[in-house]
């Protein structure tokens, strides 16, 4: 059986809906930030306007962990580049 984890992985993310996921936690960042512990109501509002504008059905857990993702991989590009 497949663990959670898995089955994110294999969620394959256009472009556009990367670029809708990047900019609407870009510009609510006040919001996201005076939201305390609890911000899976904010990522399921992202997801949201996904899945309405993309006709797909991520949830609030596959935005944080694709935003977390993105997060990570740009630290990393940018630590292993050379110079």
């Amino acid at each position: 059986m497949r663990s959670l984890e898995d089955i994110i992985k294999m969620v394959d993310w256009t472009d556009a809906q990367t670029r809708i996921l990047i900019n609407e936690r870009k510009n609510r960042n006040v919001e996201y930030h005076n939201l305390g512990r609890d911000r899976l109501p904010f990522w399921e509002s992202i997801a949201i306007k996904i899945n309405e504008e993309h006709n797909t059905h991520f949830d609030g857990y596959q935005c944080k962990k694709k935003f977390t993702n993105l997060i990570r991989d740009h630290n990393v590009s940018y630590l292993v580049k050379p110079g």
